[in-house]
């Protein structure tokens, strides 16, 4: 049987070209479901209400795996689960910050006056944002957030995102939280750890 050779190279193509229809396509399911999962998270945020929100709009910091450890040690029912450390390991890669990309968490904030700011200097730093000075009472003005981009699980049934929320010098903490997709495509929470606390 003789190939023709234009024939094979058309084939290639189409095939290359179906392929990379089918990667698009998983990718866009992801964003969206990552999207989904962080307008989730700020919809739930209820507590400390009585100051303004501030999003941050960089990733949060990669979870060093001894912080985890050190965590998953304090709650052992969470030893169960080994998705559990492969998916903070997955998260652990730069991602963007679904404060920066989605759509959806952009009109969330608008509709609920949230200020975003664009960037993150530690205290440490020489130059200090307005958001970070603290007041008379030692305390920022603001409730500020920083949350990492959803990481989804392969079977997309599960989410996780590591969560940041802090108040003045030494006056916040973070989580990571697992979501979970119900049967109706809405996700909830279903897990949440302590991370740290200061």
């Amino acid at each position: 049987m003789k190939l023709n050779p234009p024939f094979a190279v058309l084939m290639l193509v189409c095939f290359s070209l179906a392929a990379l229809a089918m990667n698009r396509e998983r990718q866009t399911r992801i964003r969206n479901a990552q999207c989904e999962v962080a307008l989730v998270y700020l919809q739930g945020l209820t507590r400390y209400e009585s100051k303004p929100w501030l999003l941050v709009e960089l990733p949060e910091e990669a979870v060093p795996m001894e912080d985890l450890q050190h965590s998953l040690e304090q709650n052992p029912s969470w030893k169960d689960n080994p998705d559990f450390k492969i998916e903070i390991q997955k998260a652990k890669i730069a991602h963007s910050s679904p404060v920066k990309i989605c759509s959806n968490v952009r009109k969330w904030a608008a509709q609920n006056r949230v200020r975003i700011e664009l960037g993150y200097l530690g205290r440490a730093s020489s130059v200090r944002p307005d958001w970070l000075i603290p007041n008379d009472n030692d305390e920022y003005d603001w409730h500020i957030i920083k949350l990492s981009m959803p990481v989804i699980s392969d079977d997309g049934r599960r989410a996780y995102l590591n969560e940041s929320q802090f108040f003045g010098p030494l006056r916040g903490g973070g989580d990571a939280l697992e979501y979970r997709k119900k049967s109706d495509g809405s996700w909830i929470l279903v897990k949440r750890i302590g991370r740290y606390i200061s």
